[in-house]
This record gives C-alpha cells, structure tokens and sequence, in this order.
C-alpha cells in the first residue's frame, strides 16, 4: 500500500521525477508492468541477500588474494573462486525468491492493475470471481510443477556434487595412506 502513494499519479516519487526533469507530468508509475518489477524486487530481495551473505560470510576469502597473487585478475578471481565458493547460497537465494514471486498474487493486483498477467492472479480469478475450478487447478498443477522442478534439480545436483566431494576426499586420504605406508 505505501508503494501505492508513492506510485500513485499525484505521489511523492512522481512530484520528486517531474521536478527533476526525469519524468514528464503524464508519465504513469502505477498500474504498469514496470511497478510489478520495482515492488516485487523491493519485497524479495531480503530473501535473496540473506542466503548469499551467510554463504560469503563462510567464504575463505585468502583464496581470493591468492588467485590474485598467482596473477588472476580481479573479475576472473570472483568468477571462478567467488562464485563457485558461494554457488549453493546463490542457487537457495534463486528459490527463495523464485518460489514466493511465482505464487504471487497480491503485488501484481495492487500495482499492476487488473490488466496485470500473473499466473498467480488468474489461479485467484479462476477460483474465486470466475468459479472456474478446472481451470485454476490446471493453472496451479502448472506452477507446482514449474517450482519442483527447478528445487528438484537444486537436490538431485547437490547429491552430485556430495558424491564427488566425498569421492575426492577419499582419494585424498587413499593417497596420503598409501604415500605414508611407502
């Protein structure tokens, strides 16, 4: 609701675009696709920071300055140390938020409007204005499926990605044993 007055035609944040000469006086914020986008990344992206910060608070971050110390540059260090060191917090942080804005329904219908295209808006029109029950049940079996899959792909790669793991540790301690008994 407040992103409502502020969107709004005689709001604050057009009064502070007009006056700054970024927007014109008949530019429309609210009831837009492009107020969906701003509201729903102002409201899920709590749920996406958190789960990247814990994952980089855990980073080893010497790794960095030493990619950096055998001449890595910068962009490349983050690409290749940064970014794998933090994948599963970056892959929870994607279904955290992708879940959730699936499902949604409340943001698009009060600023984008009730031109506003979401699956989550027509499983509500379906079921409760319209009463067509099929129909939403259809729409809700495609969205549970495009949810499972993406998390059912995160589990079955985690589960690869613990086996090699696991497999190259006892490589490692193979070695060491067999390098102590000689």
């Amino acid at each position: 609701f407040a992103w409502r007055l502020l969107l709004h035609p005689e709001g604050f944040l057009k009064y502070m675009l007009v006056s700054l000469g970024l927007a014109s006086p008949d530019a429309q914020l609210l009831y837009n696709s492009g107020a969906i986008l701003l509201v729903s990344i102002y409201s899920f992206l709590p749920f996406a920071i958190m789960p990247i910060y814990a994952a980089a608070e855990k980073f080893d971050f010497s790794l960095m300055e030493a990619a950096r110390d055998l001449g890595a540059k910068s962009f490349y260090a983050f690409r290749k140390i940064f970014l794998p060191g933090i994948r599963r917090g970056v892959v929870s942080a994607f279904l955290m938020v992708f879940i959730p804005s699936v499902g949604s329904y409340v943001i698009p219908d009060l600023v984008g409007g009730k031109n506003s295209e979401m699956i989550g808006n027509k499983i509500y029109q379906r079921t409760f204005p319209d009463r067509n029950l099929p129909h939403a049940s259809a729409l809700s079996t495609i969205m549970a499926i495009s949810v499972l899959t993406p998390l059912g792909l995160f589990v079955w790669f985690s589960k690869c990605q613990d086996k090699k793991e696991a497999a190259r540790r006892a490589d490692a301690t193979r070695a060491r044993h067999e390098g102590g008994a000689a």
